[in-house]
């Protein structure tokens, strides 16, 4: 998701993830930064952050993904 922005963010969440079956991957630009963070709000309130295991993709820190259990 690249949406840089909290209510597009969260509508993708609430619409994407019911339909996203177990083992599928979520991907996020710029998680966590500062000067965006709007999306890490939507996702930090439309989701259960203990269900995930968000990790950074080691040769390009602002794009992170988790897989759905």
């Amino acid at each position: 998701m690249d949406f840089d922005l909290y209510e597009p963010t969260k509508v993708a969440i609430e619409n994407f993830l019911p339909r996203m079956p177990k083992g599928a991957v979520i991907v996020f630009d710029e998680l966590n930064d500062k000067l965006v963070s709007g999306s890490t709000t939507a996702v930090v309130n439309a989701l259960n952050l203990s269900d995930l295991r968000i990790q950074r993709i080691s040769y390009e820190p602002r794009i992170s993904y988790a897989v759905l259990e």
